[in-house]
């Protein structure tokens, strides 16, 4: 039995953000950096970019981002985090970003990633939101996942270094 979890501080004018407790947090963590590691398969990321990558998701940068975002995450019957994905509001750029997406090796092929996505853009229409933006991982298989879904490469004129951005018209 699989259980699809939210923490939701996407409210506007949210007064009472729901906090991420730490050792959420840090499972979570887990399943990211594991899951780009599999993903490299295609050695997409030479090592010194994969680990920099890999350091760079963090227990408190994942706080942060939800404390303005929607977290979504997948357990399994054994309360084991499978899946998850973020959307939060970047406020520098004035935007709504899907900051995340995994889904554990095992349970790929499921339809996680998509219900996932369901979900959170389901929330931004909810919100009057036209676009979704995505950072990327160069990954392949993932660009392919997200054009499917309708996502299409985006330059705002900033450089990234190890994603490619990409926008929905939602």
């Amino acid at each position: 039995m699989l259980k699809f979890i939210s923490i939701d501080n996407l409210k506007k004018n949210n007064t009472q953000k729901h906090k991420l407790e730490k050792s959420l947090a840090s499972q979570i963590i887990m399943l990211v950096r594991g899951n780009i590691e599999f993903s490299n398969d295609q050695d997409d990321y030479n090592d010194e970019d994969l680990q920099a990558l890999v350091d760079s998701k963090t227990i408190k940068a994942l706080q942060q981002r939800t404390d303005d975002g929607l977290l979504i995450y997948v357990q399994n019957g054994n309360d084991e985090i499978i899946a998850c994905g973020l959307v939060t509001y970047r406020q520098s750029r004035d935007r709504y970003e899907s900051k995340m997406l995994h889904v554990r090796n095992d349970y790929r092929g499921q339809g996680l990633a998509k219900k996932i996505c369901e979900i959170r853009e389901e929330k931004l229409r909810n919100l009057a939101i036209d676009y979704i933006y995505i950072e990327s991982l160069k990954f392949p298989k993932t660009i392919a996942f997200h054009q499917s879904r309708g996502f299409e490469p985006y330059d705002d004129g900033h450089k990234l270094q190890y994603s490619v951005l990409m926008r929905k018209k939602l």
